[in-house]
């Protein structure tokens, strides 16, 4: 045989012997793990990693965790380090100096040896525990990235749990400090000892340190609050039905434009969505400022009224005009939305049906300068003759005709069902510029074929015509609880794993007692854990925690 087909052959056994020797070091390893409680090995990407068992998933409160714990490792080996992310993002990159990057990555490494965290280069593929040594030629990567997988209760598997990341920043010929992460919001300072920095606050009220020089916000950063809101009423309270009852009653003499379809009871009854809702958004985007909840003179059972994360407001305090009321119209309580005491500029209006299913951030629903994302469904409008439309249609129909005679174009596309961005500023707007079909809107107490809709179609096409909003793409499911394939879909998972949000729709007869029963089990397990603003007496099962408390 030629002496280069020797070589080869002899690189190949070599190559398979590291390899060999590497894959069953990589096995002891983990296989330390087998035994252990609260532990399971998970197969991804062709081999198997071992992953911490949870209750759920708190992206946002175990990355600020790890991050603190990391920043702790730094300090106790006197190693300078400044974090270098977006304001309000949930991935912390430390950064240090390329002298001290490898003791920084080594002491992160023996801390959190024995827990399951894996290292990986920025830029690489492999991944190793944290109890494996350091891989060769450490020194001379941008960065290392530090996570955890975590297997939920309902068997999802995802690394998008604890993250932190090392940044390494090296001299440059200019007498500078530069840094290969583009992710990082500034990538050259100077070179200074220490770096001036400045204490930031964080989502969580912790702080952190960043440059000096970021001391006013980058023009890519979001550094503005964002509150969300939520309609909700109990259709099981004596006192509300007696008053949708007297008011249906007289207005139904009085008024043959009201839908007959407004009273029926699915579109009042509550099997749990919104305690699911409000949990999946203290799971995936805790730093929501503050989360207001507007009712008709109720409140749900299981919400603390002393807690100061929900704040309960009644129809009376934000109505222009209160004499409309018991309203009973989710269009015209919509427009009335924006009066809330306290509201921030930006928020989200968040429908109880709608749950968060991934870690979300500020970015993923406004632009820096505050500019709405919105996100469009694939269906549109029906062009039809007014009276085949359903009163749903028609008031879709009616905003859409209000936009054309100001803007010129008629808008034909529904709006995804996730989360709505709204701006106080085109909310005031809205109400100044159309106020007679406003006006007439909150006169209805129940949805009628004469509504105008504002948060949707008034609000968000009035923010795209004025140039305050751009459409974006958002991965969402929109399901219904009904037998057959959609269950059998929402039962694992895993067909809306990559979703940012999944739509629970209620769509089904009233009187199918199975389904609410199925529904109830199926969000008890994908949102298990309760809110810190829940009254531990108002929620069933048994829980190892809380979300956004130690567990």
């Amino acid at each position: 045989m030629p002496l280069k087909g020797l070589r080869r052959r002899w690189s190949a056994w070599r190559t398979a012997r590291n390899h060999d020797a590497l894959r069953r070091a990589a096995q002891a390893t983990i296989g330390a793990y087998h035994d252990r409680p609260g532990w399971s090995f998970e197969p991804v990407g062709g081999a198997y990693v071992v992953a911490r068992q949870v209750e759920a998933v708190q992206p946002w409160l175990f990355s600020e965790r790890l991050a603190q714990r990391i920043h702790g490792v730094l300090d106790g080996l006197g190693v300078e380090s400044w974090a270098v992310q977006p304001l309000r993002s949930r991935i912390t990159l430390w950064s240090v100096r390329e002298d001290d990057f490898v003791r920084a990555v080594d002491a992160s490494r023996q801390e959190l040896a024995g827990e399951g965290f894996y290292l990986r280069p920025l830029g690489g593929r492999r991944i190793r525990l944290a109890e494996d040594s350091l891989p060769q030629g450490i020194d001379g990567v941008r960065g290392v990235d530090i996570f955890r997988y975590v297997r939920d209760s309902t068997g999802r598997v995802t690394s998008d749990y604890e993250r932190c990341l090392l940044v390494r920043w090296v001299r440059s010929d200019r007498d500078t400090l530069t840094t290969e992460v583009r992710e990082a919001v500034v990538q050259e300072i100077e070179d200074q000892a220490p770096v001036p920095v400045v204490e930031v606050r964080r989502w969580d009220g912790s702080t952190q340190p960043r440059p000096a020089v970021l001391a006013v916000p980058d023009v890519s950063e979001i550094d503005f609050e964002i509150d969300a809101v939520y309609m909700w009423v109990s259709s099981a309270d004596p006192a509300w039905q007696e008053r949708q009852r007297a008011a249906f009653r007289r207005l139904h003499l009085q008024d043959p434009t009201v839908d007959e379809a407004a009273q029926s009871a699915v579109r009042y009854r509550d099997r749990g969505e919104l305690r699911a809702s409000m949990r999946s958004l203290e799971m995936y985007a805790p730093w929501i400022r503050r989360i207001f909840l507007v009712t008709d003179d109720q409140h749900p059972e299981w919400l603390d009224l002393n807690s100061d994360r929900v704040t309960v407001v009644d129809h009376r305090e934000i109505f222009s005009d209160p004499s409309v009321l018991p309203c009973f119209n989710s269009r015209a309580i919509g427009s009335q939305l924006h009066r809330i005491p306290g509201l921030a500029e930006h928020y989200l209006v968040v429908n109880d049906d709608v749950m968060f299913n991934r870690a979300v951030s500020p970015y993923d629903f406004f632009t820096p300068e505050g500019f709405m994302k919105i996100v469009l469904s694939r269906s549109r409008l029906a062009r039809l003759d007014p009276e085949k439309l359903t009163a749903l249609e028609r008031s879709r129909t009616n905003s859409a005709g209000l936009i054309k005679a100001t803007h010129g174009a008629t808008p034909t596309r529904v709006f995804a069902h996730i989360p709505l961005t709204q701006s106080k500023q085109i909310a005031q707007e809205i109400s100044q510029l159309y106020a007679a079909e406003v006006g007439q809107t909150i006169q209805h107490q129940f949805r009628s074929p004469l509504d105008y809709e504002t948060n949707a179609w008034l609000h968000q096409y009035r923010a795209m015509f004025t140039h305050r909003a751009i459409v974006t793409q958002t991965p969402y499911v929109y399901t219904s609880p009904t037998e057959g394939k959609p269950r059998e879909l929402m039962d694992t998972g895993e067909a809306f794993a990559d979703a940012l949000f999944v739509c629970v729709n209620d769509n089904v007869a009233p009187d199918e007692k199975a389904d609410d029963q199925w529904l109830a089990s199926w969000l008890s397990r994908f949102y298990p854990v309760p809110a810190a603003f829940e009254l531990a007496d108002g929620v069933s099962g048994e829980n190892t925690g809380r979300l956004g408390q130690p567990d």
